[in-house]
């Protein structure tokens, strides 16, 4: 990883690294901040690819998981975490509809959205929509 985070930091290095470094730190614990940062520095540069604000989604999810695992708690539905990675969730699926299949694929234990695997909005953003 720090290959990339110092090629990140080279003027001359390709503009895609941030979206890489905000993809691949979300595999590294105690990196989703950082994860996070790159993730929607990313989106800045390109608004158009929705992977940038789906990837900050999931390193808010993460962080999610962490502070449920610190207090004890299944849901808090007044975390900043939380209601930070299902906003950039919604937005990212407004850019990219196919997302939602995504995010429902990432629920598992050790996933990403684990955390809101059985959350209300979580599942009502990612619902597959029915054709009448």
């Amino acid at each position: 990883m720090s290959i990339l985070e110092k090629l990140e930091r080279d003027e001359n290095s390709p503009q895609y690294v941030e979206q890489w470094l905000g993809y691949y730190l979300l595999f590294l614990d105690g990196r989703e901040i950082d994860a996070i940062k790159y993730s929607l520095n990313s989106y800045t540069t390109f608004p158009d690819n929705s992977s940038g604000l789906f990837n900050a989604a999931c390193g808010y999810a993460q962080l999610y998981k962490i502070e449920l695992d610190e207090v004890g708690a299944k849901e808090i539905l007044t975390s900043q975490n939380r209601l930070e990675s299902l906003r950039l969730l919604r937005q990212a699926i407004r850019v990219e509809s196919g997302l939602k299949a995504l995010a429902r694929k990432h629920p598992d234990e050790g996933d990403s959205f684990e955390s809101l695997e059985d959350d209300v909005e979580f599942l009502r953003i990612t619902e597959p929509r029915t054709s009448a």
